[in-house]
This record gives C-alpha cells, structure tokens and sequence, in this order.
C-alpha cells in the first residue's frame, strides 16, 4: 500500500481498491493532459495557418494598393490630357470667334460693294439716258437743219439774200 496523504488522524493508506481508482484517475488525467496538449498543438497549427493568411492578404493588399496608385496616377494623366482637350476646345472658340467677326466685316464689305455696284449701274443708267436725250438732240437738230436747207431750196431763199 501506499501513502496518499495525511489528514488530521495521521497517515493513511490506499488499499488495492483505491490505488486502483487513483491510478486510473491519474491515467484519465494524463490522457486529458495530452488531449489538450493535442489541442494545444492545434490551435498552434490554427494560430501558423490563420498568420499565413493574414500575410497572405497583406500581400493582396499591398498589390490592390499597387495597382490602385496606378490607377490613380492614370486617372492624373487623363485629367491632364482632358485639361489639354479644354485648353485646345477654348481657343478653337476663340478662333472661331475671330473667324465670326471676319465674316461680318466681309459681309459688311459685301453689302458696301453692292451698293456701289448698285450706285455705279444707276449712274451708267443716267449716262445712257443722258446719250440718249443728246442722241434725240443731235437728231432732232439734223432733222431741222435738213428742214431748214428744203424750205430755202423750196422758197429760193438764200443766205446770200439776207
């Protein structure tokens, strides 16, 4: 028999019975010892895989924040290039404004030229009018003179005679 322990009434010890109980409870304990010893040795498993994933993710990331810089510095050139587009857009109105204003001085120059077409086609009018009336005239002169000379040969009047 062994000692177990002591208590007030002095040693006691363990009969076969006993020690028995106590072996197999020592044997269960033993076994929930290594029971957790194996769980402690999965969740060190758990605690390696779940730190693996974690940088695993921390790689993903720092490639999504790569490519989001990327994405970012693009996104700059195409807010550089559009700025370039307006630029370009703002003085393409401009020329077009000056070309706008071109146009209406030509058309002013157009209707002024016009004018003085018009001016000159009614003085040319006038002119024509004018040989026509010094036409008539010169005609009507012709014609009184040869009336003149036929009433002297008709009347026998001479201007030797006056």
């Amino acid at each position: 028999m062994s000692v177990v322990g002591a208590d007030d009434l002095g040693p006691r010890y363990l009969s076969s019975k006993e020690s028995q109980e106590a072996a197999a409870e020592a044997a269960s304990a033993a076994a929930e010892v290594a029971d957790v010893a194996a769980d402690e040795a999965d969740v060190a498993a758990l605690d390696a895989d779940v730190a693996a994933f974690v940088a695993e993710v921390a790689a993903a990331l720092a490639d999504v924040a790569d490519a989001v810089a990327d994405a970012c510095a693009e996104v700059a050139d195409v807010a550089a290039a559009v700025a370039e587009v307006a630029a370009e857009l703002a003085e393409v109105k401009a020329l077009d404004a000056d070309v706008a204003a071109l146009d209406a001085e030509v058309a002013a120059a157009v209707a002024l030229a016009a004018a003085l077409v018009a001016l000159v086609a009614a003085a040319v009018a006038l002119a024509a009018a004018d040989v026509a009336l010094v036409a008539a005239a010169v005609a009507e002169a012709a014609r009184s003179e040869e009336h003149t000379s036929e009433l002297q040969s008709r009347f026998g009047i001479s201007y030797a005679v006056f």
